[in-house]
């Protein structure tokens, strides 16, 4: 089965002071990079946005929310560290602003006959009148720390799924004393997906 990461990244849902995200902010306090280390400016079509790159890692910031995404390479479990430090920067350097939550996320995408032979789904379609198009499954449970979610979205030719762990309590996390929590959750989705 092949699948292919699409997406890693954090999401912190909140009211945000996009002034407060200059070149010369984000480069030092986020990037945690002297003034003559250069850092890109990114802009997110969709959204009419503007944004900081360096290297592997980008950051979004909107009034109701900053998008922190991994690029997906080779160096990616050292990148996700790398953003576990951005976030808890952005949590202690900005302490006054309002969080409702935050979401950390690892998509994959597969081709839909590799993976379509699953059992429980032919059964369910037996039971349901007329002929069932499933668009959406989602498993839930709770952790110490979060709700994972799993939405997998079935298209015509392909299934995306999605790990979300959904934190309610952001400031939780400042005393959580693993590190490696969100790699461990980032080798985890793939731990789940192995063939």
């Amino acid at each position: 089965m092949q699948k292919i990461i699409t997406t890693v990244n954090f999401v912190l849902v909140g009211r945000w002071n996009r002034k407060i995200f200059t070149p010369d902010w984000v480069r030092c306090n986020l990037f945690a990079l002297s003034v003559d280390k250069e850092i890109e400016g990114v802009f997110d079509v969709k959204e009419l946005d503007i944004g900081f790159k360096y290297k592997n890692i980008s950051i979004m910031a909107r009034t109701t929310l900053i998008e922190i995404n991994i690029h997906i390479t080779p160096l990616i479990e050292k990148d996700i560290l790398t953003a576990t430090e951005i976030v808890k920067k952005l949590l202690t350097i900005l302490p006054h602003t309002p969080i409702k939550a935050m979401g950390f996320n690892v998509v994959f995408s597969f081709e839909k006959d590799k993976i379509w032979h699953i059992g429980i789904l032919d059964k369910i379609s037996k039971i349901i009148e007329g002929e069932p198009e499933i668009s959406q499954i989602k498993f839930s449970t709770q952790t110490d720390y979060c709700v994972r979610n799993i939405l997998a979205d079935i298209n015509k030719d392909s299934i995306v799924l999605n790990f979300n762990h959904h934190f309610d309590n952001v400031i939780k996390l400042l005393s959580v004393k693993n590190d490696k929590l969100f790699l461990e959750y980032f080798m985890n989705s793939q731990l789940t997906l192995k063939e």
